[in-house]
């Protein structure tokens, strides 16, 4: 299974989204609430990545070797 495709990583890269549209907002409205739900979101979705790297579901697949 590709990395990207792992459901672990695919919440991280939510979470980055959420940042950067918060930021977005954050701009457009010069209020700080958007931000800090994006960086939220962002804490909340990093977990399920750093349990996935605890339990060594991303490890690299073994190549054989080569001859």
């Amino acid at each position: 299974m590709p990395k990207l495709r792992h459901p672990a990583l695919q919440n991280y890269l939510l979470g980055i989204a959420s940042i950067v549209i918060g930021a977005g907002v954050t701009s457009a409205t010069d209020s700080l609430l958007p931000i800090a739900m994006g960086g939220a979101v962002a804490v909340m979705c990093t977990y399920s990545l750093v349990r996935a790297i605890c339990r060594g579901e991303l490890r690299a697949t073994k190549r054989p070797p080569e001859a």
